[in-house]
């Protein structure tokens, strides 16, 4: 396999903004470690730039009172790591928009967000509600049916959420920065199975990482290795999303 361009690394370090640089450190630390299966490998790639415990208040954030913001419907079983509010008819809404703002401040980030939102077509809100989902790097995820309400909506947010601190999400599509709001576009489902767009690029960097640690044919930087195999499945890499056209992504081998 002919190596990747360092053109390509450069790219997404000028053009990937935060979640670039973070989806680089991502890589490089899992390519330092001994050889693992490759869903171990997808798991500390997926997990990476998880916050350590002593970032949660003791309080806990009421999130039971974003309800009462417009026509928003909130859904919060016990058992839920997560807090659903919804609105209007149920779509499939592969769009999403990721808020990544420090845990005290997300039930401001979102009371702060919502009426934008509500402006620009979201259909769905996904709130971390648990230890566990607070501490994801992607502990706010916003749905849409379309890539314009995204678009018209993070536009919208950039400035009415400029004093609130961003941490980043890895593997996903800047949004100005990239440091508070980032986005991606999950693939169609193929047979009955519907992966998340960083479901689908870790576990297709962990197959790399692991072919690339255990194979005698493979050879050189594994970062580059792992990189090359997702522009060869149709990834734009300088923004972490499918090139257009590509809602299909093609798995290049089993591994």
């Amino acid at each position: 396999m002919p190596r990747l361009q360092r053109s390509a690394i450069r790219t997404l370090k000028r053009k990937g903004g935060v979640p670039g640089s973070l989806a680089l450190k991502a890589l490089r630390y899992a390519a330092a470690l001994p050889p693992l299966e490759p869903a171990i490998f997808a798991d500390r790639l997926y997990r990476y730039h998880t916050l350590p415990r002593s970032s949660l208040s003791s309080e806990r954030a009421d999130l039971a009172r974003l309800a009462v913001l417009g026509d928003w419907r909130i859904k919060t079983p016990d058992a839920w790591p997560w807090v659903h509010l919804t609105r209007g008819k149920r779509v499939d809404a592969r769009w999403k928009l990721y808020m990544s703002p420090r845990p005290d401040q997300l039930l401001e980030c979102v009371r702060v967000a919502l009426p934008i939102l509500s402006g620009h077509g979201a259909r769905s809100v996904k709130i971390g509600r648990n230890p566990e989902a607070l501490l994801r790097p992607d502990r706010c995820l916003v749905y849409f049916d379309c890539h314009e309400s995204l678009v018209h909506a993070s536009n919208a947010l950039l400035p009415a959420l400029r004093d609130f601190v961003g941490l980043g999400v890895p593997f996903t599509a800047p949004v100005g920065t990239g440091q508070l709001l980032s986005w991606a576009v999950d693939p169609l489902p193929t047979g009955t199975k519907q992966l998340s767009w960083r479901q689908w690029v870790t576990m297709e960097l962990g197959a790399a990482l692991f072919q690339c640690s255990t194979s005698p044919e493979t050879s050189g930087d594994a970062v580059e290795f792992a990189l090359l195999r997702l522009v060869a499945n149709g990834v734009d890499l300088a923004r972490f999303t499918l090139s257009p056209g590509n809602d299909h992504p093609v798995r290049h081998g089993s591994t």
